[in-house]
């Protein structure tokens, strides 16, 4: 089998020894992708309920600020688990922007091939295009936890 050379051509190769055919190894990074997408989509569901949650400790903050009675306790364990979720949502981000890099790889690859690969190509094109759609939603609750952890830093 010819070993592919790419930016992620490493990564691609390694995935491909384990593999006995061409057809299954691109059937597994179709059915890789689709993992990652149902993974995403279940991670930026989280983080929607976190951003939510954070919301409203932020108002709590607000409001106990108003008040001059800030319960630095609660402050900090806010601050402690916005910070957490930034970290975690922002390395995910990176791993799951490595993960559409490596599949663009791949179609770029089929795309070379004879149309015998014309489904695996559709399906692969699609479900990369879902993940892109994915690490966007993505990169705004990233963006969003930032803000959100440093509002709530300012009360701890």
């Amino acid at each position: 089998m010819r070993q592919w050379v790419a930016p992620w051509g490493g990564i691609l190769n390694q995935r491909r020894q384990q593999y006995s055919s061409e057809a299954d190894f691109y059937d597994a990074q179709i059915a890789q992708t689709q993992s990652v997408n149902q993974e995403l989509a279940q991670l930026n569901s989280d983080l929607s309920q976190r951003i939510a949650s954070n919301r409203t400790n932020i108002a709590k903050l607000k409001q106990q600020r108003s008040k001059a009675k800030v319960n630095q306790s609660f402050a900090q364990a806010e601050f402690e688990k916005a910070d957490a979720s930034y970290k975690l949502a922002k390395s995910e981000l990176e791993a799951a922007k490595k993960e559409v890099e490596i599949q663009e790889t791949v179609i770029t690859e089929l795309q070379e091939k004879p149309s015998g690969n014309a489904t695996r190509l559709n399906t692969l094109s699609a479900d990369v295009a879902s993940m892109r759609s994915y690490v966007r939603d993505l990169e705004k609750q990233v963006d969003t936890l930032a803000e959100q952890r440093d509002a709530i830093g300012q009360f701890s």
